[in-house]
Order: C-alpha cells, then structure tokens, then sequence
C-alpha cells in the first residue's frame, strides 16, 4: 500500500491561502462588532429595544382656582338649656310629689309638698298676734286722744302726753311687725308646695314620699326632682382652635345627632373665649329650637361648621402621591411629568384642597401609570379628562 501523500502548494498559493482566511476573519469580527454595538444601543434605550412600548395610561386634570366653603368638624354632646335640681323651699316631711320622671310640665305646675300642717299653724298665730296689736292700737290711740284733751286743760303734764303718745308709736311698730309675721307665715305656708319654676320635663328623682328634708342643706342632697328646661336645647361642640379665625357667630351648622334621622340646620350662638389648653380646642355653642322634645340632652352629635367662603385650589385625591407629611404630585409641562411637591388638606371625600405648591391651571396627571412615573420622565400626548 502506497502511503498517503499531502498535495504540496507553491510559495505564491500559501500566501493567497492565508490573506484569504485573514480576510473571512475580519469579516466575521466586524459581524460580532455590529451585533454588539446593536445590544449596547438596545440596552440603552428601551424604547428602542421593546420596538416604541405602549404608550403611558395617563390624562390630566387642570388644578381649578375655586370659591370655597369647606366645613368645620367638630363632636361634642346636646345639653339642656336649663337643668335645676329643686328642693323644698321649707323644712318638713315630703307629703306628697305630683310628678314622676317623664312627666313634661308647665310653669307653675305643682311639683311636691311638704307637711303643711305646723307653717298653717304658724299663719294662723301670726294673725291673731296681728289682731292684738290692731286692738291695743285703738286703745292706745283713744287714750293719746284723752291725754292731748286733758293737756290743753293743763289737767296733766307734758310728760303724761309724751307718754301717751310713745304709747301709740311703740303700738305701731308691733303692728308694722306683726304684718311681717303675718306675710312670712303666709309665704311659708305658700311655699309648702314647689311650683315648676319654667316649662320643662322631670328627668330624674331622687327621694319618696315620708323622707324629711330641710331647706338648710345645699345642693343636691336636699332634691326631690330634676327639671331640664328643653323646648330649646344647647349642642356644645369642641373644634380645633387653629379655626377660630374662620369661626364667627351666625356661621351656618348642620348637626348630625344620634338618634335623629334627618341632619339638623342651625347658626352658631357663642363661641367661648377659653381654649382648653389641654386638647387646643374652643368650645362653639348651638342653640336649637325643640318644641316637640325630639333631642334628647346627653347625645352625641357630629356638626359641620360653615366658615365664609375663600379661594382655593382642589385637585382629585388620587392624583396625590407619597407620604402625608412629603406630598406630591406630577404636573404635564412640555410633554414631560414635572414632579411638584405639595401640602393638602381635606376638601371632602373626592377632592383635596392644595395649600401651597400649586397656583391653579397647573395640568396635573392622574391615571393608571402615575406610579410609574419621574422626574422629568417624557410622556407624549395626554388627554384632558374633561375632554
């Protein structure tokens, strides 16, 4: 077998053979060369590598420069215009009370008495000594007129005739107060039975019939009954003192009180002078008509104090991003999202009110994307929501 032989090449074609197999090389590294320059200009520019993504789900709304009149809120509880816890205007064992808890009275309606039995006995002393000193008044007078006959006879002294008529002074005054005797004797008497001192309604109880009670002991200990005076009531409600400049008597008020279906409108009628300087609040009260007894004193109530209308700018809340304390939001400027950063507070439950940041007419971006959104970030073509 012959052995194998290797074709043998000229000086001249080996070196064809090798610029030719430079030549293929080259071309391939310049092939990998555009292929990377391509991955570079790719990851440089998204848009470019994702071939124009779709565009951002975005619109604007214009930040509207508005005439506003944004509530107050406030809490706080119904009162009674007037409560009194009456007891006897006498001492002596309850007799009789004519009023239970409930009961709805008028001025001068009988509430309770007391034992009448030793004041009608007092009265009726009072007035006999009254008719004794009447009677010793005649005898005294026709005696002074006796005394003043005899003198200008000279028939007695002036001494006589002095005494004679100091006879009559002295007589007097037992008259002047035996009628003091009388009158108060009367009153005691009179004052055996309590009258309602104003319309109102009996809200609590505190003793029976049989219990002994003086008229010496203050306060409550000596009561028989509460009356709260309610044909008009108070809602007394606490507000944040950072408002009492926008607070003024006769501001509008609508009360929601619990137990009462139908919101209630009504003015502000005082506000205190004294913030609490524990809680930073003022206390505003609300007078209210309540003829038929509907609100009850002790419920809650949420009112909603209307201040003078202002000037503000309101935003939707959900164009608003970030934490309460750093707020922000992107405004459309040029076809970019320009970050603006803002402080709001609450308008109502769709709107916010922009204190500063915003001037109005500022179109701000709302919309699914808003989250994907920077600074300066382009956005092309958005579309008003009004339009």
């Amino acid at each position: 077998m012959k052995p194998l032989q290797y074709p043998s090449f000229s000086s001249k074609t080996r070196s064809e053979i090798i610029l030719m197999t430079r030549q293929r090389h080259f071309k391939m590294m310049g092939r990998l060369a555009l292929a990377a320059l391509g991955a570079m200009l790719c990851l440089a520019s998204p848009s470019i590598a994702k071939a124009q993504d779709a565009a951002l789900n975005l619109r604007f709304v214009t930040a509207e420069l508005k005439n506003v009149q944004s509530p107050i809120i406030g809490t706080g509880t119904i009162y009674a215009h007037k409560t009194s816890t009456i007891g006897p205007l006498v001492g002596g064992q309850v007799r009789e009370i004519y009023v239970n808890v409930g009961d709805r009275v008028q001025e001068g309606d009988p509430l309770f008495e007391i034992n009448p039995d030793r004041y009608r006995y007092a009265f009726e002393e009072a007035k006999a000594n009254h008719a004794m000193a009447v009677a010793r008044s005649n005898e005294v007078m026709s005696a002074l007129e006796r005394a003043q006959k005899l003198f200008k006879k000279d028939s007695i002294s002036q001494s006589q005739l002095d005494k004679a008529s100091s006879a009559v002074a002295l007589v007097k005054a037992e008259i002047d107060a035996a009628k003091v005797r009388v009158n108060k004797a009367r009153n005691d008497l009179e004052d055996t039975v309590v009258k309602a001192p104003y319309a109102g309604a009996i809200t609590f109880h505190y003793v029976n019939e049989g219990v002994y009670l003086s008229n010496q002991v203050p306060g409550g200990s000596s009561a028989i009954v509460e009356l709260q005076k309610i044909d008009i009531v108070v809602a007394i409600i606490q507000v944040p003192a950072r408002e009492l400049e926008n607070l003024y008597v006769g501001a509008p008020v609508k009360l929601l009180v619990d137990g009462i279906s139908t919101p209630v409108n009504a003015q502000v009628t005082i506000i205190n002078d004294k913030v609490d300087i524990a809680t930073r609040t003022v206390e505003v009260r609300i007078g209210l008509a309540n003829a038929d007894y509907a609100i009850k004193p002790g419920l809650f109530v949420r009112a909603e104090v209307f201040p003078k209308s202002r000037n503000a700018v309101v935003i939707p809340r959900h164009a608003v991003q970030g934490p309460r304390d750093e707020h922000y939001v992107f405004v459309l400027q040029g076809g970019k999202a320009v970050r603006k950063t803002v402080h709001t507070i609450d308008f109502d439950a769709i709107l916010v009110e922009v204190v500063s940041g915003l001037t109005g007419n500022e179109r701000v971006l709302i919309g699914p994307d808003l989250l994907r959104l920077k600074d300066g970030m382009a956005v092309g073509e958005v579309s008003d929501v009004a339009g």
